[in-house]
């Protein structure tokens, strides 16, 4: 967070060049790279790896086998959904408000603040109400805020309801989580969660490629409503997962 933060207000007050200040961002950047990874090196020092799992692997459950099924789309178009604002938001801005990348970064900055409030959020929602109605209504929010912002709108709106759908998605996806635990047998929880990551990626990867097209032809407002089609159906697929452990 405090990276994205700093990113932002170098990229708006400095009087430097636009490319002097990518440059010396990127130089920053690979030092702390190094630093994370030096730090991760001694954390995992004297820890000894765990005994290696013997157990054959059986699917007699034919409940788990729906839920496999649910699981993978849901996480493929939430993954879907998510890219276009975790990977394109700045170009969807750009093409509709024309603004300098400064005022983008700037705004842009402030959603890790988000995430941090929509992950607190996340366990008191599965906490204190029902798991399935709580997903469908954060979806249709989700859909609705994706929506809302595909018309023309003041800045101001535009980014609360990208703000507004940061929150939902940190909220949304922890459930995506519990879900991948809860719907399978212990044994298979580290299948369940590793097809969710998949998924995910693998729907982030193809939506790239569909959302790039749209926006080169400056169809902002199409990527914007077919990312809540995404969310929506997304939400509607993981409300299929039955819940075995609870």
């Amino acid at each position: 967070m405090m990276g994205s933060v700093a990113t932002s207000l170098v990229t708006y007050y400095s009087p430097a060049t636009a490319l002097t200040n990518y440059q010396g961002l990127l130089i920053i950047s690979f030092i702390v790279s190094l630093l994370m990874i030096y730090f991760r090196a001694k954390s995992i020092q004297d820890i000894s790896e765990p005994e290696r799992d013997v157990r054959k692997f059986t699917w007699d459950n034919n409940m788990e086998w729906n839920n496999f099924i649910a699981l993978f789309v849901a996480s493929l178009l939430l993954g879907a959904s998510v890219t276009l604002i975790f990977r394109f938001v700045n170009i969807v801005i750009s093409q509709a408000y024309s603004i300098k990348v400064s005022e983008i970064a700037l705004i842009m900055g402030g959603d890790k603040i988000v995430s941090i409030i929509g992950a607190l959020c996340a366990p008191l929602l599965v906490k204190n109400f029902p798991l399935k109605p709580t997903i469908i209504i954060v979806g249709i929010l989700t859909a609705l805020c994706l929506y809302l912002a595909s018309y023309n709108m003041p800045l101001i709106i535009f980014t609360s309801l990208y703000f507004i759908r940061l929150f939902l998605n940190y909220c949304l996806m922890p459930l995506l989580d519990t879900l991948a635990i809860t719907g399978f047998a212990k044994e298979r929880m580290f299948l369940s969660t590793s097809i969710r990551q998949l998924a995910f990626y693998l729907g982030s990867a193809l939506s790239a490629v569909f959302y790039g097209k749209l926006l080169d032809e400056a169809q902002w407002e199409y990527t914007l409503i077919i990312s809540s089609i995404f969310a929506l159906i997304g939400a509607i697929f993981m409300s299929f997962i039955r819940v075995e452990n609870k």
